[in-house]
């Protein structure tokens, strides 16, 4: 691995922005040829243009907009690198005793991260919208996620949220067009689950987001707050 270095200087409060063009190549010669190339300004300039192209295909491909995508980015963090703000309290954790197999009666594999989804009100499918989005996103990305939403209305309302849930799904699915790709929605009624179900699952979920305790980027961002340096 080598690296163009470039120093910059920051006074107290600054903020910088900085692009960063990564090049992956199989042999040391291919990885020089690669420095020199970019260390033309044509080349760079190039390399940032094709990649804003290719992003905002990605985008208009799910219907998204620039701060979707970087909410989605910010919320894949926390599924790739466990995030103890979005997860359940270790004390729940601590209580469950099953394993992974526990999983497979639910067609749930459990080799894949999982992100669960609190669903108690029918005013809330923005926030359904927003989770099935960014599932989409990710697998555009290759970042292979089950998303898990949990139906919890007890009413009457159950089956007719259920259905617009289901509908949400399979919009998006046939829009985006995203086939043979890692990684399902599995929606599930509370009356389907046993309390170690329950259990089991928010025990195992990367990332777990609630219709009841805000947007869903106030969640994300709840416990991003910034300290100022001495």
């Amino acid at each position: 691995i080598l690296s163009v270095r470039y120093r910059i200087t920051l006074k107290p409060n600054q903020v910088a922005t900085i692009d960063l063009i990564y090049g992956i190549t199989e042999t040391r010669d291919s990885c020089i040829a690669l420095m020199h190339k970019y260390q033309d300004q044509h080349y760079k300039n190039r390399a940032v243009e094709l990649a804003w192209t290719h992003s905002q295909v990605t985008l208009r491909q799910i219907n998204a907009t620039e701060a979707d995508a970087q909410l989605y980015g910010r919320l894949a963090a926390s599924v790739i690198y466990a995030n103890p703000n979005l997860r359940a309290d270790s004390a729940l954790i601590q209580n469950n005793f099953r394993g992974q197999s526990w999983l497979w009666s639910h067609s749930i594999s459990g080799d894949l991260p999982i992100v669960l989804l609190h669903i108690y009100d029918q005013e809330s499918m923005e926030l359904v919208k927003q989770l099935i989005q960014a599932h989409a996103y990710w697998r555009l990305k290759g970042l292979a996620v089950d998303l898990v939403i949990w139906n919890e209305d007890h009413g009457s309302y159950r089956q007719e949220l259920q259905e617009q849930i289901l509908g949400l799904i399979t919009a998006e699915v046939n829009s985006n067009m995203i086939y043979n790709t890692p990684g399902n929605i599995y929606v599930k009624s509370v009356d389907q689950l046993s309390s170690e179900d329950r259990i089991l699952f928010e025990s195992v979920a990367r990332v777990i987001i609630f219709d009841n305790k805000g947007t869903l980027s106030e969640q994300v961002n709840r416990h991003n707050i910034e300290r100022v340096l001495p």
